[in-house]
């Protein structure tokens, strides 16, 4: 019984909010319903960077939302007095924010951006600082959204990322990373970048491994098997075979295809 008056609560609050958001200028609601996606809480310059917007007038447009109390400012501090933070006041208006947009648009809602924040720090050391959110908006917009002309980049993203992670002991990480990006490998890339398509799936391979994801790793040995294209590639992937035998106390069966490679 708790729970029903609990649920009909917050579906009596997810409406009135809603209907608070839809007094909001469309400017108001575009504002809003990005930093929704943004994330809980989110700083001035990143909405304003995904938006396309100067700064001034990102915050213009968030004016009308903190004026009806949808999003405060955090505590400032330091050095982010000229550039501050907004925190939604409930989770109920993140969600309410999201449905701002349709369920069918919200994939193109990350792609878009992470479009914009992977163009405005492009260049210099912004890119490294913001790899992050760039790649958590292109891999949330999946791969449909993601464009031809901009699926190696997106690659790359993920592979930068899942080194990192695995060099910083984060197999769980690296090996999402290193999926997204072995999911935005096409068909044709066996045929066409045979050594690009085979290294990534090998980085998958290694994470699987590492994160003692065994079911995984047994799948993608056998892709890597089917595409091996030298002796000693067929060799290394054998190797991995066996590795991930042993991890798993296989011991015979691991002595019998070692005795057969």
């Amino acid at each position: 019984l708790t729970a029903a008056r609990v649920a009909l609560a917050n579906t009596r609050t997810l409406d009135l909010v809603q209907r608070q958001l839809n007094t909001l200028p469309p400017l108001g609601q575009h504002a809003l319903s990005t930093g929704a996606y943004l994330g809980a809480s989110f700083s001035l310059d990143m909405l304003a960077t995904a938006m396309g917007l100067a700064n001034p007038l990102a915050l213009a447009a968030l004016w009308p939302a903190m004026s009806r109390g949808l999003l405060g400012v955090e505590p400032e501090s330091g050095e982010n007095i000229a550039l501050p933070r907004f925190r939604l006041t409930h989770d109920i208006v993140q969600q309410a924010a999201h449905e701002l947009v349709d369920a069918a648009a919200g994939a193109e809602r990350h792609a878009a951006i992470a479009r914009a924040l992977f163009s405005a720090y492009n260049m210099g050391e912004g890119l490294k600082d913001h790899l992050y959110d760039v790649i958590l908006h292109f891999n949330r917009a999946g791969v449909e959204a993601i464009g031809a002309d901009e699926r190696n980049n997106v690659i790359a993203l993920n592979l930068t990322a899942g080194r990192t992670a695995r060099a910083n002991g984060a197999a769980s990480a690296a090996l999402q990373h290193f999926d997204h990006a072995h999911a935005l490998l096409g068909p044709d890339d066996w045929a066409n970048a045979p050594d690009f398509a085979f290294d990534i799936t090998w980085q998958l391979a290694e994470a699987a491994y590492l994160a003692t994801d065994f079911e995984r790793l047994d799948l993608l040995i056998d892709e890597l098997a089917a595409h091996a294209r030298t002796p000693l590639a067929t060799a290394h992937t054998q190797e991995l075979r066996i590795q991930g035998m042993l991890a798993r106390n296989e011991l015979a069966e691991a002595l019998a295809l070692g005795e057969q490679t």
